[in-house]
């Protein structure tokens, strides 16, 4: 069963408190001990602003709104572009370099939900 992150944290947090061991801990979360320790540190050094995630984790998008309204543009003028033929003028003309393959999940992220 999924727990978010941050729940998860505490209760590993409660069951240090009442004496478990770490791999103890990790066992009954079902997470690794390394994630175990990391939390208790954290909550040691932070406190309870320890059980939430940093801001800035994970990878920064390369392109903006603005990129996918080009593409727009670019293909409602031509009419038919694949995503492979979209890497050059996204490189040229807007300076970011995206592989085919992201071209077409934003363009189908787009598509499935109506913005990116």
């Amino acid at each position: 069963m999924y727990l978010e992150e941050s729940f998860r944290r505490a209760i590993g947090l409660g069951l240090n408190g009442d004496g478990l061991t770490v791999p103890e801990i990790a066992c009954h979360l079902k997470i690794y001990e390394h994630t175990v320790r990391a939390t208790l540190r954290r909550w040691e050094k932070i406190g309870l602003g320890g059980l939430w995630e940093a801001p800035g984790r994970g990878g920064k998008r390369k392109w903006s709104l603005e990129d996918i309204h080009a593409i727009e543009q670019w293909l409602g003028e031509e009419g038919s572009y694949t995503s492979r033929q979209l890497e050059e003028p996204l490189a040229v003309e807007r300076g970011i370099s995206l592989s085919s393959r992201q071209v077409s999940r934003i363009l189908k992220k787009k598509t499935m939900h109506g913005n990116a």
